[in-house]
């Protein structure tokens, strides 16, 4: 039961830390692929996150933050307001 609640949060916070990052995105009136190329990632790939198919590690959401000129606290605010 513990791993079934884990991973129904775990997929929740992967969720909410995209739509973060597209919201952040979108007031820096930027692309996904604008996006994709100042961290060095695909298209797919930032899509992937935005869309929370894909987990990102912390080093992955620094260089996010820091391509939007955010910090780290943005998104968690975010995420915590939508969790």
């Amino acid at each position: 039961m513990y791993n079934d609640i884990r991973g129904d949060f775990m997929s929740l916070v992967t969720e909410n830390t995209g739509k973060a990052i597209r919201t952040f995105r979108k007031k820096n009136k930027l692309t996904v692929q604008e996006l994709a190329d100042r961290i060095c990632k695909s298209k797919a790939t930032v899509s992937k996150y935005e869309s929370g198919i894909r987990r990102l590690d912390v080093v992955e959401v620094f260089d996010i933050c820091k391509a939007l000129g955010i910090n780290m606290t943005d998104i968690i605010s975010i995420m915590e307001s939508e969790i």
